[in-house]
């Protein structure tokens, strides 16, 4: 029995190939690339920080780490994994990721994904989009964003995209004794 309710919202993610060295460079390639536009975005648009300033308080806003963290959850989960989104400390990541195409949205469910060409301003809009969720008590809810599902259809999402892929992977059993 689960001890979240059923509004707890959770995203699921599919991986792409495990061990996919090339995906994973050029994915963390790109949240070098997105890191650095941020911090050119910020000098140049002072008041972006002031727009922006709740985001970031329990995992600071840093491409880098968070796809690093996501890739981790790919090969620990491989091929799908699933995201709560009041749990997680990466919930503010997966949002403003998505929004700038990391996470591509599939049906109820999200790909790692290669980004699109990244620019300062695709990525100041993800960010003021996820600061535009914050409620009165300060709460943000990247939830309104994002394609969430309850705990128990992500189980069910995550088990269906392993049956896919362990069809698709079946390798026949070759005896090598001798």
């Amino acid at each position: 029995m689960s001890i979240h309710s059923a509004q707890t919202p959770f995203v699921v993610v599919q991986c792409p190939s495990y061990g996919d060295a090339e995906f994973a460079s050029r994915w963390l390639a790109a949240a070098v690339d997105a890191d650095r536009f941020l911090t050119r975005h910020r000098s140049a648009n002072p008041d972006f920080e002031t727009a922006t300033e709740n985001l970031g308080l329990i995992t600071a806003v840093h491409f880098s780490s968070a796809a690093l963290a996501f890739i981790c959850c790919w090969q620990d989960s491989w091929p799908a994994f699933s995201l709560n989104l009041f749990e997680s400390e990466w919930y503010e990541a997966f949002a403003y990721m998505a929004g700038t195409g990391f996470f591509t949205r599939t049906d109820q469910h999200y790909q790692m994904t290669q980004p699109p060409a990244l620019t300062s301003e695709t990525i100041a809009r993800a960010l003021l989009q996820l600061a535009a969720t914050e409620d009165e008590n300060d709460y943000l809810h990247p939830e309104w964003l994002l394609a969430t599902m309850t705990e128990e259809d992500a189980r069910r999402k995550v088990l269906t995209i392993e049956h896919r892929e362990q069809a698709r992977c079946t390798i026949p059993y070759k005896d090598t004794a001798h």
